[in-house]
């Protein structure tokens, strides 16, 4: 790899959910089906309530994270592959079209429609934030000229909880591995997951380097891999178990980053439903959570448009290169999400006239981020997606 290459993929490392975070659209290979995926794994099946009132600024995700400024620079993620281990991604997106170079499957065919790319639609979103072009009122994505490899791990239908409130307990990272194998394989070096809903103990040593060992090419480097986790989305003071496994195994930390969701509408204050970084801060970071994309349904002639909100959806949005110079951004609040929900989308049409609106990211975030280069996106995540 050419130094210009890896500055580049250092640059779009963070989130791209992401990568912050994540096959083959022609030609491409698909990996064998595994129905080893803990049923956790797959997010809330997206809603459609009324149009929402207090819709988030449409270019929030380039805004409030100075992508836009990157992009005048010529920062456009070129040459760059993000994996986005998720639901799926629908390859004929008007914002994707022609750049998702893999498409892996690891769902059950029994019990998925492998028919339709993206059922739950929530990959796709996150695809678009991280790396979409602008397409009608689709203000694009972080890196929009960076291509995507799929791994859907993701079910259709939302998993049930096992009782605890944290989705289901597990004892091995399998399939993670392969998953993560066949991503790292086909090119990507930044891995985007907004998905949650495993747990196991935190004394179970064993279970902790099954993951380890699953997420083994984690390394800010030209041979390793940036893998981005959204934090959750249930008010909690730390994030999740997976996106906070440099905290029980310290192998991975170098090539992790946690991230924790912004108000949209007001970028200086976390949102109410995002867990916070707490004992994560040395990895975690912040981006917007609510951001507005096109539905996974879009075609050129037909497009519509979804507002997503969670942790899974500020992954993709967030810097994307490990920001190891600036002091952890972290922000709390005493608000909490009234639910323990995962991403949930609005689906509506936004009016021709709509005009683009922007939004600030605070002083501090964003004299972090210009620091740092570009950025990539963020979501909501609980696989469930978050």
């Amino acid at each position: 790899m050419n130094t210009t290459n890896l500055l580049r993929q250092r640059e779009l490392a963070l989130a791209v959910c992401v990568s912050l975070g994540l096959t083959a659209c022609g030609g491409g290979g698909s990996s064998a089906p595994s129905r080893n995926i803990p049923q956790v794994v797959a997010p809330q099946t997206p809603q459609t309530p009324s149009p929402p009132v207090d819709q988030p600024p449409v270019d929030i995700q380039l805004t409030a994270t100075g992508a836009n400024a990157a992009h005048a620079a010529g920062l456009t993620g070129s040459g760059v592959a993000i994996g986005i281990v998720d639901s799926g991604v629908t390859a004929a997106s008007p914002a994707l079209s022609g750049r998702v170079t893999n498409k892996f499957t690891y769902v059950d065919p029994g019990t998925n429609n492998l028919k339709v790319d993206d059922v739950v639609g929530h990959g796709t979103a996150v695809a678009e934030i991280a790396a979409g072009k602008p397409f009608g009122q689709f203000a694009g994505g972080i890196a929009p000229d960076a291509t995507i490899v799929s791994a859907r791990i993701v079910s259709d239908t939302t998993p049930k909880d096992d009782g605890s409130g944290k989705g289901n307990k597990v004892t091995s990272a399998d399939p993670l591995g392969t998953v993560n194998e066949a991503v790292f394989q086909a090119g990507a070096r930044i891995s985007n997951n907004s998905w949650g809903g495993l747990y196991w103990d935190a004394s179970d040593a064993a279970t902790t380097a099954s993951f380890a060992d699953a997420y083994k090419h984690a390394a800010l480097s030209s041979s390793g891999t940036v893998y981005v986790f959204a934090a959750g989305n249930d008010g909690a003071a730390n994030p999740s178990d997976i996106a906070a496994l440099p905290l029980r195994a310290p192998s991975v930390a170098g090539g992790w980053i946690a991230v924790v969701a912004l108000n949209s509408h007001d970028t200086s204050q976390i949102a109410s439903y995002s867990n916070r970084c707490g004992d994560a801060k040395a990895f975690c970071i912040a981006a917007p959570g609510e951001v507005l994309t096109l539905a996974a349904s879009s075609t050129a002639a037909r497009p519509a448009y979804q507002v997503w909100t969670g942790t899974s959806l500020a992954a993709p949005r967030s810097p994307a290169r490990r920001p190891s110079s600036c002091r952890p951004f972290r922000i709390s609040t005493t608000k909490r999400w009234p639910t323990s929900c995962s991403a949930r989308p609005t689906i509506w049409a936004i009016p021709v006239s709509t005009p683009f609106m922007g939004t600030a990211a605070s002083t501090s975030a964003r004299r972090c981020l210009a620091r740092r280069g570009s950025i990539i996106p963020s979501a909501r995540t609980s696989a469930r997606p978050t």
